[in-house]
């Protein structure tokens, strides 16, 4: 927490991380579906690809900047998820 003087009055200034580990779905590419960096106003989000699992750093604001931040990732997701399930996948060769 760091702590910054304005006008003789102290303000102070919260930030909250979480670190959110994804496990991926092997026939799927997440990385060059999700923007690996984003900044915004109150939060930032780092995507990061370990192999067998995505790792997500959220740094935010306030709690409610970070539940948007993380909701966005979410939705993300289903929606990568979402198409590929509806992507028709070729036949094996018998």
């Amino acid at each position: 927490m760091k702590t910054t003087t304005r006008n003789k009055a102290r303000t102070i200034t919260q930030t909250i991380n979480a670190k959110v580990l994804i496990p991926k779905r092997k026939d799927l590419d997440y990385t060059g579906m999700l923007v690996q960096t984003s900044k915004y106003k109150r939060s930032s989000m780092s995507v990061r690809d370990l192999g067998s699992a995505l790792e997500v750093v959220v740094t935010a604001t306030d709690t409610t900047a970070l539940r948007a931040s993380l909701n966005s990732l979410l939705r993300d997701l289903q929606v990568i998820e979402s198409v590929a399930r509806s992507v028709p996948r070729p036949l094996k060769p018998s």
